[in-house]
């Protein structure tokens, strides 16, 4: 995973200049439905730890900009984590990092 954390490190600075909308859609998403495939070792990781580093990075932004995601809170794509992890919409990941009181 040591190639993983170079990688994911050099775009750090990257999704931290992102806006929210921008953030979102850099999200490694599946079609609503769709299984995980068997990816690659380091693609597996990347794209797993990348995406929970762009939801972290979603955290920290105000609410007024995370307002432009609210279209979005219906979203059905898959977003890649770990399989063993909870399943996540592009829309739940929306409900969440608005602080929607359903969640």
């Amino acid at each position: 995973m040591g190639v993983t954390h170079k990688l994911l490190d050099g775009i750090k600075p990257r999704v931290q200049s992102m806006g929210a909308p921008e953030l979102l859609d850099s999200l490694k998403v599946l079609p609503p439905g769709a299984f995980y495939a068997k990816l690659p070792g380091v693609v597996y990781y990347v794209w797993r730890d990348g995406n929970e580093m762009i939801m972290e990075e979603l955290k920290r932004r105000s609410k007024d900009e995370l307002e432009a995601l609210r279209s979005h809170t219906n979203d059905l794509r898959t977003v890649f984590t770990d399989d063993s992890r909870e399943y996540l919409t592009v829309g739940d990941v929306v409900h969440r990092t608005l602080g929607d009181k359903q969640w």
